[in-house]
C-alpha cells in the first residue's frame, strides 16, 4: 500500500460568475473554496527539496483559473 499524506488549502476566497440565475452571471459573487490533495510525501520529506514537492502556489493558482475562469451553471461542474 502507498503511503498517502494530504495537503490541505482552506478558505481561498475568489470572484466568480457561476450559476443558473442570470443574476449571478451578471453580477457574480464570492466563493470560500477548500481543497484537499492526496499524494506521497515521503520523498519530499526526506530529501527536504522543493523540487520533489508539491507547490501549495501552483495549487492555488489552479483553482483561480477554475472558480475565476469561464462560468458554469452548476457548482458541480466547477467542482
Amino acid at each position: 500500500m502507498k503511503n498517502r499524506d494530504q495537503i490541505m488549502l482552506k478558505g481561498m476566497m475568489f470572484y466568480g460568475y457561476h450559476g443558473v440565475n442570470p443574476e449571478e452571471r451578471l453580477v457574480g459573487q464570492k466563493f470560500v473554496v477548500d481543497v484537499t490533495v492526496e499524494c506521497s510525501l515521503v520523498k519530499p520529506s526526506l530529501s527536504d527539496m522543493v523540487s520533489d514537492t508539491v507547490s501549495y502556489s501552483d495549487l492555488f493558482k489552479t483553482v483561480k483559473s477554475i472558480v475565476e475562469g469561464p462560468p458554469h451553471n452548476l457548482l458541480e461542474s466547477v467542482a
